[in-house]
């Protein structure tokens, strides 16, 4: 056998080995599932969110403050504004309004094409008669 074989020998053993001690790094992380989201949540998360639009319909946003796992609740949440030039989510004003008044942190959702600017125009017409601060 070559140095080049022997060198490509050690490359993939050293590959493998890489992708063994990964999975087994993967493997003993922990966490928890949360029955109410039906989804593990990683221990020690720094924060936990959730992305909102129409098809949860109307959130009850004091129980979302409310909920809970290891002491850990939602502190941010993505709700979706708008989709394609002339859709904006009939909840959207709604879920802002909740995730203020229980101070959650929040970020919209704008699903963008070439037309990006048309839904933003389209989003903030539709809620220029409305307040809202956000934090």
């Amino acid at each position: 056998m070559n140095l080049r074989s022997k060198l490509i020998s050690l490359f993939i053993l050293a590959v493998i080995l890489l992708f063994v001690w990964l999975m087994i790094q993967n493997k003993s992380k922990k966490s928890y599932l949360y029955p109410d989201f039906g989804i593990d949540v990683p221990e020690n998360y720094q924060s936990l969110g959730i992305d909102v639009s129409h098809y949860q319909g109307e959130i009850n946003w004091a129980e979302v403050s409310a909920m809970t796992i290891l002491d850990d609740s939602i502190g941010f949440a993505f709700i979706k504004l708008t989709e394609g030039t002339s859709l904006v989510d009939d909840q959207a004003m709604r879920n802002a309004e909740g995730a203020t008044e229980e101070e959650i942190l929040l970020d919209s959702i704008i699903f963008s094409d070439r037309r990006s600017m048309q839904k933003v125009r389209r989003f903030f017409s539709a809620t220029s008669q409305k307040s809202l601060t956000i934090p």
